[in-house]
């Protein structure tokens, strides 16, 4: 009896363990806990050495943003220029912190979400593993608006994902359509402001600014400290770092002065950038007038 009885206990023992393997090789559901990015699970941003996002509607683009040290980045593939890393930053994080959301409705076919052909994929690379996202449809209903995606690992399994959480891959004040309309594009990432980027204190840290326009130039250095000297026109001695204490509109006098305004030239928002520029004659921007 008693050897019926454990063959019987071993039995179930046995049914338990075979049931759950089957569960978890059968179930494909992520984990609402768990990120969608399994490979780069932990990381963060600091650990991405690579970011590479396609959009194949209208047609098949791509951009690759590589690490090149660790508070800058350049754009490999696509029109050269710097980059905000502020938003480069966003856009991994978000994609490194995903995760589901419920939804009632939602069902294994990826067709029905936009992801049988995704309009948007998503990679991050790093030196411990990659993990790609696939982005399907966003639905209306504004805070209550998910968006639908697969991970690479499980390109066939729907996702649902809070509209909200997935917001830094899309532009600001978009809510519903097509993805590769929502998406943030080149010109959403390029750095705003145009000069002195890498500086706190122009005055005291850059070497030497030259400004030509006409055939004239004004050219000045720095000697020491925030001390500053003429070198074009010649002769003209030390540059007067404050200017005027109460300036005319319009004009400019003191070194200060100047590099506060050259610092503030910058974009207001993507679109003062032209994605895909015609060569600089066209905008008047090569000849001997150019400042």
């Amino acid at each position: 009896m008693n050897f019926r009885l454990t063959a019987i206990l071993i039995c179930v023992v046995l049914a338990a363990v075979g049931g759950l393997l089957v569960y978890v090789l059968v179930d494909d559901k992520p984990s609402a806990d768990a990120v969608l990015l399994a490979p780069l699970a932990g990381l963060k941003a600091d650990d991405i050495d690579v970011v590479e996002i396609v959009r194949m509607q209208p047609t098949e683009e791509k951009l690759v943003f590589a690490r090149a040290g660790k508070d800058r980045w350049e754009l490999r593939e696509g029109n050269a220029g710097r980059l905000d890393i502020a938003a480069v930053n966003r856009t991994i994080e978000t994609l490194l912190r995903l995760k589901p959301t419920p939804y009632a409705d939602l069902t294994s076919d990826p067709g029905k979400y936009g992801l049988d052909k995704p309009s948007l994929k998503a990679t991050l690379k790093s030196k411990h593993g990659n993990g790609t996202l696939l982005i399907g449809d966003t639905t209306v209903g504004d805070d209550h608006a998910v968006t639908f995606v697969a991970s690479g690992e499980r390109p066939k399994v729907p996702v649902a994902v809070k509209r909200s959480d997935i917001a830094g891959i899309f532009r600001e004040k978009t809510k519903n359509g097509p993805t590769w309309q929502l998406a943030r594009w080149e010109t959403d990432y390029r750095l705003k402001r145009l000069l002195g980027v890498d500086l706190y204190d122009m005055t005291a840290q850059a070497k030497q600014i030259k400004i030509t326009a006409g055939g004239k130039e004004l050219a000045i250095s720095r000697i020491k400290g925030s001390e500053w000297k003429f070198d074009a026109p010649p002769g003209y001695g030390l540059v007067d770092t404050a200017g005027d204490p109460a300036p005319q509109p319009h004009v400019i006098t003191g070194l200060r002065p100047l590099v506060t305004m050259l610092a503030t030239i910058s974009a207001t928002g993507p679109e003062d950038f032209i994605e895909k520029p015609e060569p600089l004659a066209t905008y008047g921007l090569i000849g001997p007038d150019v400042i």
